[in-house]
């Protein structure tokens, strides 16, 4: 919020005070001037949030421990169990390798493609 907060607070009011002398309403003001100008604030946060999701661990491993049997076990999980219980460590250090590198490809996508659509907007 704090992101989104200060890219609304960079917008200059000069754009909202010359969409109101053209008789643009709320709707239009927002998504013609506001959602545009604070898209890069979008883009990253989107980006943030979604390698996070990606990389989950605590949350689960609280709740449920994977359970019942691996139904709600995430790709860290079956990381930290190959390591540290099944003591699997090549395993388990070959799946966070791939791991890694699929956050980045699918970060590195995602954003390539938002900061593309940011263009448009």
């Amino acid at each position: 919020m704090v992101v989104y907060i200060a890219a609304i607070q960079g917008v200059s009011k000069d754009y909202y005070e010359a969409a109101e002398l053209e008789g643009a309403t709320s709707w239009q003001k927002f998504k013609a001037i506001t959602f545009p100008m604070i898209a890069p604030a979008v883009t990253a946060n989107f980006t943030l949030l979604l390698a996070w999701g990606m990389k989950v661990f605590d949350y689960p491993m609280a709740a449920t421990a994977g359970g019942p049997g691996r139904a709600s076990e995430t790709v860290a999980m079956l990381i930290y169990n190959n390591l540290f219980t099944y003591f699997k460590a090549g395993y388990g250090q070959a799946i966070a390798v791939v791991f890694t590198i699929s956050i980045f490809v699918v970060s590195t996508l995602v954003s390539k493609t938002l900061r593309a659509r940011e263009v448009e907007i």
